[in-house]
């Protein structure tokens, strides 16, 4: 009777492990399963993230095809006016920027009239190209005056003094259109002395820090 006990215990047993390995293989397949399902969802994820990522780059692009990027801070004038849609030429002109970098007047003083000049002096200036009657002057400030005379020439038969005038503003405006100033262009100045200009002056040229006038255009193909 023992033995017959213990062989129905080895049965059980055996059983037992039987289906001790069997749902050890089962848990496996699953656990296979769930793994290739993780890589497989872990591959869709990274195409889909792809996608987005080419999608943000076109996205991207086509905002800076939409939108234009001045190389300086100014003011605008010369805007050609678009419809929604509208699709530039290459080279095209869009619009000009006038730079907010200060315009300077080279001026050349009289000795007989260097001695009423003093620095942050108030100026009117006027710009030949442009009738004062119609389009006025630009405010500007004494910088500085040079020390030291320069000598006689054809042009200036009379001794004189360098001086540099600051423009408040690099353009002239006229029923509410902006006309720049650009550099090289002769101007005629008024320093103001005691509220009244009594000294007009010639200039040879304006000078500018920066690029006095700049256009702003669709990039070359």
């Amino acid at each position: 009777s023992q033995g017959a006990i213990a062989e129905v215990q080895y049965l059980q047993q055996k059983n037992r492990l039987q289906e001790l390995q069997s749902e050890i293989a089962q848990t496996e397949a699953t656990l296979r399963e769930v793994q290739a399902e993780s890589i497989k969802s872990k591959q869709q994820i990274q195409r889909e993230l792809a996608d987005l990522e080419r999608q943000l780059v076109e996205t991207n692009k086509s905002q800076e095809y939409e939108s234009l990027r001045a190389p300086v801070k100014g003011y605008v004038f010369d805007l050609i006016v678009a419809s929604p849609g509208y699709a530039a030429s290459s080279g095209e002109t869009l619009l000009k920027i006038v730079p907010e970098g200060m315009l300077e007047a080279s001026v050349f003083v009289t000795n007989a009239d260097v001695g009423f000049l003093r620095p942050k002096m108030p100026a009117q200036v006027r710009v030949d190209a442009y009738p004062f009657t119609q389009y006025g002057d630009i405010p500007g400030e004494l910088k500085r005056v040079g020390k030291q005379s320069l000598e006689p020439d054809q042009q200036n038969p009379e001794p004189r003094f360098p001086a540099q005038v600051v423009l408040k503003r690099q353009y002239l405006e006229k029923r509410g259109k902006l006309f720049p100033v650009s550099a090289g262009q002769s101007v005629s100045v008024n320093f103001i002395v005691r509220d009244k200009p009594v000294i007009s002056l010639l200039t040879d040229s304006v000078e500018k820090a920066f690029d006095a006038l700049r256009g702003i255009k669709t990039d070359q193909p």
